[in-house]
């Protein structure tokens, strides 16, 4: 739902439904930003985010949670923006352009 809502939104999506397939997408693709759900199939949304990180660099990760521990998480992810499941489609949209268009690679810039 997720992917066809940005993609309307005129935004590219690559998803993945674990920490492998994330990073060796990310790795392929170079996004300008990675919405992150912290509770993939085994691993942590935390170590997810520190891969990137750390591979990738500055990357906005903007994280997506049903978990109590959303702000915790979320702090240790270095996440730019959290959301708690079931979460407002709109809000997460505004703060995706958000994130991006304060990124000069995302915006044509050198």
């Amino acid at each position: 739902m997720l992917r066809l809502i940005l993609e309307t939104e005129g935004l590219t999506v690559e998803t993945a439904s674990d920490e492998d397939q994330a990073l060796k997408r990310i790795n392929v693709h170079h996004p300008a930003l990675v919405l992150l759900d912290l509770n993939l199939p085994h691993s942590t949304g935390e170590s997810v985010s520190a891969a990137v990180k750390h591979f990738v660099g500055a990357v906005p990760i903007v994280v997506i949670s049903a978990s109590d521990e959303i702000e915790e998480r979320s702090l240790r992810a270095r996440a730019a923006a959290r959301f708690r499941k079931p979460l407002d489609v709109n809000e997460l949209v505004d703060t995706v352009w958000r994130l991006v268009d304060a990124i000069p690679e995302a915006n044509g810039a050198k």
